[in-house]
């Protein structure tokens, strides 16, 4: 071995936000789930070079985040890898840098990146307006979603052991 630890999951958001604790709600609810199975689970709001602390020394990371763009529906779930990334909410901090440039400063310092990482990212339909509930259109796809969130991590810890 190595000395890095397995997989991670990293929840991005703020569970006081309308829709943009998407991330944070999946992640705890995954947690419920892989109780046992060697699966990390860590929740934050913060992005960027913050980031690097986190993930250090895991072989891979999986961030859920909220994303909006211009044709998305609210629901939908699209996954992502580094090749084909897509901004998302929370990946990449305005104060400090996007997170290409994270994992890039990462590794000029000597942190251990993991070697896979994914982003799951769910559309939203509001992020910033305060509330303790999802907007009608989150809230009717939450269990579709938390399922797919499921179905995508279970592909990942398959794979690990084999």
């Amino acid at each position: 071995m190595d000395g890095k630890k397995e997989i991670l999951v990293v929840g991005l958001g703020s569970d006081i936000l309308r829709d943009d604790g998407i991330g944070v709600k999946l992640t705890n609810d995954l947690q419920k789930c892989y109780a046992g199975e060697g699966v990390t689970f860590k929740t934050t709001i913060v992005g960027g070079l913050e980031l690097l602390d986190i993930i250090a020394n895991y072989k891979v990371v999986v961030f859920i985040d909220a994303i909006k763009t211009a044709d998305g529906t609210p629901g939908d779930v699209c996954s992502y890898s580094l090749k084909n990334f897509k901004e998302t909410v929370h990946l990449s901090n305005p104060h400090d840098t996007d997170f290409k440039s994270t994992l890039a400063f990462g590794e000029k310092i000597g942190i251990q990146i993991p070697g896979v990482i994914r982003i799951l990212a769910i559309e939203v339909e509001e992020c910033y307006l305060l509330s303790d509930s999802f907007s009608k259109p989150l809230a009717s796809k939450y269990q579709d979603i938390l399922l797919t969130a499921h179905n995508y991590l279970k592909s990942i810890t398959t794979l690990r052991q084999n």
